[in-house]
């Protein structure tokens, strides 16, 4: 699987036309899917304030401060 990334101004006519690389056989299905970038730093500033409440996230974030406990213990050991 390759994954191809391409950053785009949304036009008036919202709109979008994407170029596939030439390996890219026809009628191979492809994923496609659209992210909106947050541009401003208060956008930003909200979304960290979201994630500091969403379990999902913080789950993952201990479980990988948990994986690297042992590195983090080794580290200032020394």
């Amino acid at each position: 699987m390759r994954a191809v990334r391409q950053i785009v101004t949304v036009p008036a006519s919202r709109e979008l036309r994407i170029q596939l690389p030439e390996e890219a056989a026809p009628d191979e299905e492809a994923e496609v899917i659209v992210l909106f970038k947050r541009s401003s730093a208060a956008d930003k500033l909200d979304a960290m304030r979201e994630a500091a409440h969403d379990e999902m996230f913080l789950s993952d974030l201990n479980e990988v401060s948990e994986d690297f406990r042992h590195a983090d213990e080794d580290e200032y050991a020394a």
